[in-house]
């Protein structure tokens, strides 16, 4: 296939060099992102745990206040 050096990306030589940095840039970006939304959910759990021991009541007393 013929390109005109308007269709050319970066320059004559460089496409794998390149390819391979947008597939390894994109891949930390993709890491980064799976990481923080691990992080945002682990955020949550907590949230959600540390409510209910203070709402919940067993024994008469909260649930938290049950723990040793």
């Amino acid at each position: 296939m013929r390109l005109t050096d308007g269709d050319v990306l970066g320059q004559v030589g460089e496409g794998l060099k390149i390819a391979l940095q947008t597939l390894t840039y994109g891949r930390i970006g993709i890491g980064i992102g799976i990481g923080a939304a691990g992080v945002g959910m682990a955020q949550a759990a907590f949230d959600h745990m540390a409510a209910h021991l203070v709402g919940r009541h067993a024994f008469g007393k909260p649930l938290g206040a049950n723990q040793h």
